[in-house]
Formats: structure tokens, C-alpha cells, sequence
């Protein structure tokens, strides 16, 4: 059986470990181009419920640190 929608769940964190609220992610199907976008909770978390199983780059953002991309995903 294949699945037809999946959750990413990640947690955006500085250099040393410490947790950073109020990041901008962002999931980017890169067959579909389509993204969705969250902000990270209190506690740097962030979660995309039910995705279109696929390929996907994910990018971080926060104000005074680089941007982050991981891809595959």
C-alpha cells in the first residue's frame, strides 16, 4: 500500500543546541514546486500534517542567523 499524505516534524536549533522560537519554515515539493510554510513554537518545533509524499526542501529563516537548507528530504 502506498501512503497519500505524511507529516515532517523537526525541531530548528542554533549552532549550540539552543531551541530557536519564531524560525519561518518552510517544506517545498520540489517536483510540484508547491510549499507550505509554519513558525516554529516556543520550543523550535514545527510540523506539516499531511504533506504529498515526495522529494522535498526544507528551509529555516530567523532574524540574525543564516539560512538553512536541507534537501533532499
Amino acid at each position: 500500500a502506498q501512503a497519500s499524505a505524511a507529516d515532517l516534524v523537526g525541531t530548528v536549533v542554533d549552532p549550540n543546541g539552543a531551541v530557536i522560537p519564531g524560525a519561518t519554515v518552510t517544506a517545498r515539493n520540489r517536483s510540484t514546486n508547491i510549499s507550505r510554510s509554519t513558525t516554529t513554537e516556543a520550543d523550535g518545533a514545527y510540523r506539516f500534517i499531511a504533506l504529498t509524499p515526495g522529494d522535498y526542501e526544507v528551509t529555516a529563516e530567523a532574524t540574525s542567523f543564516k539560512r538553512t537548507v536541507i534537501s533532499p528530504v
